[in-house]
C-alpha cells in the first residue's frame, strides 16, 4: 500500500486530532505472511483491496500517517452518517481506491480529488482508540459494521465482508480474491482486539509469483547463504 514519500509528508501539514498521538497508528500487518503453520485457532478471511490506506477521525479523513486525505473528502459525508448510526465518536479504518486500480488511486491521491470508495473493514469506538484499550473482539465487531454499511447505501462507502476460514481453505478462497481482481486476503484473529501500531493478530496472504530463469552462477549472501543467480532477458537476479 502506497503512503506518499518521505518529501510529501514533509510537504503536507499533520492533521492535529485532540488526543491522539502524530500519526494514528492504525492495526498494521506483522512483516511477515500467513502460512498455515501460523494460522490462527479461530480465524477470519477478509477481502483485501489494492488501494491507499485512509482513516476517518474526529470529523477527518487523513492517511496513516496523519496527513489530509483530500481525494477521499467526497466520502466524509457518509463517514459522517455511518459514524452517526453507532451513537458514538468512532475511529473508522479501511482502504480507498479509485475505480481504475492503484495506480489512479495514488494519481487521485496526488491530485487531491477522487471518485473512488472508501473500502471500511474496522472502526472502534474513539473513547477505546484514545485510550488504547479495546474491548470488543473482531467477530463482534465486524458484524455490526458489515450492517450498518448495507444500511448506509453509500456508493462511495463499501464494506469488506469476512468469512470463517480454516487453514485448508484460505488458499482456494485466496485464489478466488485474485480472480475476481482483489488484491488477496487478509487473516485475522477471530476473537483479537484491535490493536494500535504492528501486530500478529492479521497476516496478508499473499500472492507467490515465479518466472522461469536460467540459472549461471551461485553467489554467497552477506548471511553467508548460497544465492543462485539467473538471468531473464537483460536481467540479473
Amino acid at each position: 500500500m502506497a503512503s506518499g514519500n518521505d518529501s510529501e509528508r514533509r510537504e503536507q501539514p499533520v492533521v492535529i486530532i485532540p488526543g491522539m498521538p502524530a500519526a494514528p497508528e492504525p492495526c498494521l500487518l506483522p512483516s511477515g505472511h500467513w502460512s498455515p503453520e501460523t494460522h490462527y485457532r479461530t480465524a477470519y478471511a477478509q477481502l483485501k483491496v489494492d488501494g491507499i490506506r485512509g482513516l476517518f477521525v474526529r470529523g477527518h479523513v487523513v492517511t496513516r500517517h496523519a496527513l489530509p486525505f483530500d481525494a477521499m473528502l467526497h466520502c466524509l459525508p457518509g463517514l459522517i452518517e455511518l459514524e452517526r448510526s453507532f451513537g458514538q465518536p468512532m475511529v473508522i479504518d479501511g482502504e480507498y481506491q479509485e475505480p481504475g486500480g492503484f495506480n489512479d488511486t495514488l494519481a487521485a491521491h496526488k491530485r487531491g480529488v477522487g471518485e473512488g470508495v472508501f473500502w471500511i473493514f474496522d472502526a472502534v469506538p474513539y473513547a477505546e482508540w484514545a485510550k488504547n484499550r479495546f474491548v470488543s473482539p473482531l467477530c463482534n465487531r465486524i458484524p455490526l459494521l458489515m450492517d450498518k454499511i448495507e444500511a448506509l447505501n453509500n456508493p462511495f462507502i463499501g464494506g469488506l465482508p469476512m468469512w470463517e476460514v480454516d487453514a485448508d481453505e484460505a488458499q482456494g478462497m485466496a485464489q478466488d480474491a485474485w480472480d475476481e481482481g482483489f488484491e488477496g486476503l487478509v487473516i485475522k484473529d477471530a476473537y483479537s482486539r484491535y490493536v494500535r501500531g504492528r501486530a500478529n493478530v492479521w497476516a496478508k496472504l499473499k500472492r507467490e509469483q515465479s518466472v522461469d530463469l536460467m540459472i549461471f552462477d551461485v553467489a554467497e549472501s552477506r548471511t553467508g547463504r548460497p544465492v543462485l543467480l539467473g538471468r531473464m532477458g537483460r536481467r540479473v537476479i
